[in-house]
């Protein structure tokens, strides 16, 4: 019989990056406008790593997907935004 915590999964690397750059812009003497511009990036390098093993209960170790990696992390993800300060 094997004791709790006997199964181990492999390390999860995971690199997040962003760029971001503001700009202004008068639009009277008094007023000035502010521009945000930014671009983020989820799990840049897009490593794949498997986060669950399937064990079922421990009553029922006959399942037939019984000791299968389920899980997956997320795919890469990226977004863009603009804010205009005012």
């Amino acid at each position: 019989n094997l004791g709790a915590y006997n199964v181990f999964l492999p390390n999860w690397y995971n690199v997040n990056a962003s760029l971001v750059k503001s700009f202004y812009s008068h639009i009277a003497s008094d007023h000035q406008l502010k521009w945000d511009v930014r671009f983020e990036a989820y799990n840049l390098a897009n490593h794949l790593v498997t986060s669950a093993v399937n064990v079922g209960g421990w009553n029922s170790p006959t399942q037939t997907n019984w000791g299968q990696k389920t899980g997956t992390t997320p795919p890469r993800a990226m977004q863009f935004s603009v804010r205009l300060n005012f």
